[in-house]
C-alpha cells in the first residue's frame, strides 16, 4: 500500500509542469523585479529554493503559479474597468478618485498597489454624475431640428435658451418660465441665429473649456457659444456632460471674429487645456499640441491600434491618456504634469 502511495507521489510530481522565472513573468503579467520580490516574501515559493544555482535560475510548479494568479485576480474594479464602463479615459477615473467624488481604496495587484472600486459605488456615481459611455453629438445638437444645447432664442426684448435636447427639449427664458421647445416655439420665440453647416477643421486636438450649466439665459460661456455655433458650427465643437452640472466644451483649433476683451479675459477662467490668444484679425484657439515622434516594435503597434479601436479612441487619444495616467498617478512629478 505504502509503495502503491509512492508510485502515485511520483507519477503527479512528473507529470507536474515545470517552468522558468520568464514562464511566471509573462502568465502573471509581471515584471522580473515583481517574481524576485514574490519569491522574497515567500508568496511564490520555487521547487529548488535551495539549489537553484545548479539549474541555472528558480523553476517553479505551473499550477502553484495559476493557483497564485487566481489568488491575484481583484473582486472589486480597477480604474481601467471604471474607465472602460464609464467610456472615459483612466486618468480621468484617477483625477475623480483624489477629488473624492469617486470611493476607492488601495490594493496590491500584479505586484503594484493600484486603486480599486466597488461595483455599487460605480452605479452610484453614474447615476449621480451622469458620466456613461461616449456621448453622441446629439447631446448638445439636433441636426434635424437644426437645434443646439444653450442656443440663443428671441421674441422681441425678451431671451430664451435650450436648456436640454433631450426628450422634449427644454427651455428657460429671462423671466424664468421653464418651457418644453415645442410651448417655446408656439409661444412665438425663433432663434436669434441660423447654425449653417460649415466644413470640418482638420488641425489636430482640441481647446477645451468647463463650466457650470446654471439655469439662466445669460453667462460669457454662453456668448462664446452663440458665437462658436455660427461661425465653426457644431461639426467643429464637442460638448460633453461632466460631474456636479459642469459641461465640458472641446473647440477644434480656429481663428473667430475677435473677442471683446472682457469676455477674453472671463474665458481664462474656464479654460483647462490649450490656448487662447488675441490677434490683430481674430482670436485664436489653439489646441497647443506638438509632434512627438515615437518609434515602435511592429508588435507593438498592432497591439496599440487594437487597443485604440476596441476602445473607440484615436492612438494619439491612447498615448495622451496613458500620459495623462502617468501624471494623475506621479505624486513625485506635480510641478512638471500634463494638463489633461
Amino acid at each position: 500500500m505504502e509503495v502503491t502511495e509512492q508510485n502515485q507521489s511520483n507519477t503527479n510530481e512528473q507529470n507536474e509542469e515545470i517552468i522558468n522565472v520568464h514562464d511566471v513573468m509573462e502568465i502573471l503579467n509581471i515584471s522580473n523585479q515583481t517574481v524576485y520580490s514574490y519569491i522574497a516574501k515567500e508568496k511564490l515559493v520555487p521547487i529548488n529554493k535551495e539549489d537553484w544555482q545548479i539549474d541555472g535560475g528558480y523553476e517553479f510548479n505551473r499550477s502553484d503559479v495559476l493557483k497564485l494568479k487566481e489568488e491575484m485576480q481583484p473582486t472589486d474594479l480597477t480604474t481601467s474597468d471604471v474607465a472602460k464602463r464609464l467610456g472615459i479615459a483612466q486618468g480621468t477615473v484617477v483625477k475623480y478618485i483624489n477629488q473624492g467624488v469617486l470611493p476607492a481604496y488601495k490594493g496590491i495587484y500584479r505586484g503594484k498597489t493600484c486603486n480599486f472600486i466597488k461595483e455599487e459605488d460605480v452605479d452610484r456615481f453614474q447615476k449621480k454624475h451622469k458620466i456613461g459611455t461616449r456621448h453622441t453629438k446629439e447631446f448638445f445638437y439636433r441636426p434635424e431640428l437644426n437645434v443646439a444645447l444653450l442656443q440663443k432664442y428671441v421674441r422681441g426684448d425678451s431671451t430664451a435658451r435650450i436648456m436640454s435636447l433631450e426628450g422634449d427639449m427644454l427651455a428657460i427664458t429671462d423671466q424664468e418660465e421653464h418651457l418644453t421647445y415645442k410651448a417655446l416655439v408656439e409661444a412665438g420665440y425663433v432663434p436669434a441665429y441660423n447654425i449653417k453647416k460649415q466644413k470640418p477643421i482638420t488641425k489636430e486636438g482640441f481647446v477645451k473649456f468647463q463650466f457650470k450649466k446654471h439655469l439662466t439665459v445669460h453667462n460669457p460661456m454662453f456668448t462664446l457659444l452663440d458665437q462658436l455655433y455660427q461661425e465653426i458650427s457644431p461639426v467643429n465643437m464637442r460638448i460633453n456632460p461632466g460631474i456636479d452640472n459642469n459641461l465640458l466644451l472641446e473647440i477644434r483649433p480656429c481663428l473667430i471674429n475677435k473677442l471683446s476683451q472682457d469676455l477674453y479675459e472671463i474665458l481664462q477662467n474656464y479654460l483647462i487645456n490649450g490656448e487662447v490668444h488675441q490677434r490683430r484679425n481674430g482670436t485664436y484657439f489653439d489646441s497647443n499640441l506638438e509632434i512627438v515622434r515615437m518609434k515602435l516594435t511592429k508588435s507593438q503597434k498592432n497591439l496599440l491600434e487594437e487597443k485604440a479601436k476596441r476602445l473607440n479612441k484615436t492612438i494619439d487619444e491612447l498615448i495622451f491618456d496613458a500620459v495623462s495616467l502617468i501624471e494623475s498617478t506621479d505624486q513625485n512629478d506635480e510641478e512638471n504634469g500634463f494638463s489633461y
